[in-house]
C-alpha cells in the first residue's frame, strides 16, 4: 500500500468520525459488515468499485477523501436540478473555457492543474461511451502502450486489458492511482454527481474573477437551454 493511499484511508476515517458514524453504521450504508468495512479502512483489503460508489451516495465528502481538498459547496445550488449528463456538460465547458482563456499565458497555470484540465476535457468529451472505458481513454491521452500503463498501475497486463474491456471494475486503491498518476477525478470513474460539482467548483475557484464571470455567463446560457427543453 502506498503512503498516499494510506492518507486516503485516514481521511475516510476522519469523515466517518466527523459525521458521527461507527464502522458498523457506515458499513451498513455500504451494504457490508462491520468486519468487512474495518478491513477496508485499515487497508487489509480494498473496497470494491460498488462499495466506493455507495460511499459517494452517503453524506461523507468523497471528493475530499480522495483529493485532500475540501470544497465549500458554494455553487451547489446552481446545479441541484441537473442530471448527471448535464453536469458533465458543465464540467466539460468549465475545463474547456478555462484552458482556452489561459492559452496565451499558460505559464500562469500550475502544471498539475493544466494536466487535470486536459484530462477532464478528454474524458468528458468521450462520455458518449463510444471511446472505451476511462482506462482506454487515459492510455490514448498519455500515448502509452497497455504494458506501460499496466506497469505504472502496478498490475499485470492481462488484468489491465480486462479493465479496458470493462469486464472488471477498479477497486478503491486503483481509483486513487488513476487520480494520483493521471489526475483522473474519481467522480468521473464513479459517475458521482456530488463529486462532479466539487470538481467544477475546484476549477472555478482557481480562475481569476473576471474570467470566472465569463464561465458564469456560459452557465446561464446552458441553463436557459435546458429550461427551454422542459
Amino acid at each position: 500500500m502506498s503512503m498516499d493511499y494510506a492518507a486516503v484511508l485516514e481521511r475516510l476515517k476522519e469523515e466517518r468520525i466527523k459525521h458521527g458514524l461507527s464502522q458498523a453504521e457506515l458499513g451498513s450504508l455500504l451494504r457490508i459488515t462491520q468486519r468487512h468495512y474495518s478491513k477496508g479502512e485499515h487497508a487489509v483489503k480494498r473496497f470494491t468499485f460498488y462499495e466506493v460508489k455507495s460511499l459517494a451516495e452517503t453524506e461523507l465528502d468523497l471528493y475530499y477523501i480522495y483529493t485532500g481538498i475540501r470544497m465549500s459547496g458554494k455553487y451547489n445550488s446552481l446545479f441541484e436540478r441537473c442530471s448527471y449528463r448535464e453536469l458533465i456538460c458543465y464540467l466539460n465547458m468549465t475545463a474547456s473555457l478555462f484552458t482556452c482563456m489561459y492559452e496565451e499565458d499558460r505559464l500562469q497555470l500550475a502544471h498539475e492543474l493544466y494536466r487535470q484540465l486536459n484530462c477532464v476535457k478528454f474524458i468528458t468529451g468521450a462520455e458518449d461511451g463510444q471511446n472505451g472505458t476511462v482506462f482506454t481513454i487515459i492510455r490514448r491521452l498519455e500515448k502509452m502502450t497497455q504494458c506501460t500503463i499496466a506497469e505504472q498501475l502496478g498490475m499485470d497486463v492481462k488484468k489491465y486489458r480486462e479493465l479496458e474491456r470493462g469486464s472488471i471494475l477498479p477497486d478503491s486503491e486503483l481509483i486513487w492511482k488513476l487520480y494520483a498518476l493521471y489526475r483522473v477525478p474519481p467522480a468521473l470513474v464513479l459517475k458521482d454527481m456530488k463529486g462532479v460539482v466539487s470538481q467544477i467548483e475546484f476549477f472555478l475557484e482557481r480562475s481569476q474573477s473576471g474570467r470566472k464571470d465569463i464561465i458564469y455567463r456560459y452557465f446561464h446560457l446552458l441553463e436557459d437551454y435546458y429550461t427551454s427543453k422542459e
